[in-house]
C-alpha cells in the first residue's frame, strides 16, 4: 500500500483499517426486469386504486404512474441488493454477505486462502458458506475448524492483500489446498 491512504466508497480501504468490495451480477439484466415488474405491478395497482374513487382518467394516469415509479425503485433495489456478494474485512474478521447469507470468518483462523475459478454448476450448489453468484473468479478459504467457504469477487489481489494486514497468517497463501476437506473441486483452483 501507498503511504497515504486512499479513501474509496467500495472495493477498497473505506477508512484506516476498513475494507469492502462488492460483486455483482455481470449481467445486469435480472435487476432491471425485476424493476420492470414493479412498475408494472405498480402501475395496475395505481390504475385500479384511480378506478375506486372513479377518478378522471388524466389523473388516473398520473397516479398509475407514480405508483409504478415507486414500485420500479423498490424492485429494482430489492434485486440490486439481493444478487451481489459483499465482502468487508475490519478489525481481523472478514464478514462475507450474500442475499440474506452472512458468514464471519477471523482472519487468524484462515489456514488456506485461494484464487478459483467459479463454474455454472458451482452457482447451483447453495449452502450457507457457499457464495457465489455467477460462473467466474473469487476465492476459496478454508478455516481451523474445516469450514469451506467460496465466494465470488472480481478483487482477489487485493481482498488476500488485506486479509495478510489484518492477521492472516502467510502460510495460508503457500500451503496446498487441504486433502482432508471433502468439497467438489472449482473449474479451476490455484495450484502450490
Amino acid at each position: 500500500m501507498s503511504q497515504s491512504t486512499q479513501y474509496v466508497t467500495r472495493n477498497g480501504e473505506v477508512s484506516a483499517g476498513v475494507f469492502e468490495w462488492t460483486h455483482r451480477l455481470s449481467s445486469q439484466t435480472v435487476v432491471w426486469v425485476s424493476g420492470g415488474a414493479g412498475a408494472v405491478l405498480g402501475g395496475v395497482i395505481g390504475w385500479f386504486m384511480g378506478e375506486g374513487e372513479e377518478w378522471p382518467v388524466p389523473l388516473k394516469a398520473l397516479g398509475a404512474l407514480g405508483v409504478a415509479a415507486v414500485g420500479f425503485l423498490f424492485f429494482w433495489a430489492l434485486a440490486r441488493s439481493t444478487y451481489s456478494v459483499h465482502l468487508r474485512l475490519k478489525n481481523g474478521q472478514l464478514e462475507a454477505t450474500f442475499n440474506r447469507k452472512t458468514v464471519k470468518l477471523p482472519a487468524g483462523a484462515i489456514v488456506y486462502a485461494g484464487r478459483a475459478e467459479f463454474a455454472k454448476s458451482d452457482k447451483r450448489r447453495m449452502s450457507t458458506t457457499r457464495l457465489i453468484i455467477e460462473p467466474g473468479p473469487g476465492l476459496e478459504f478454508v478455516s481451523r475448524q474445516g469450514h469451506y467457504i467460496t465466494a465470488t469477487t472480481q478483487h482477489a489481489d487485493a481482498v488476500l492483500q488485506a486479509l495478510l494486514t489484518q492477521g492472516m497468517h502467510p502460510d495460508a497463501l503457500r500451503i496446498p489446498f487441504p486433502a482432508h476437506i471433502n468439497a467438489k473441486p472449482p473449474a479451476w483452483r490455484e495450484q502450490r
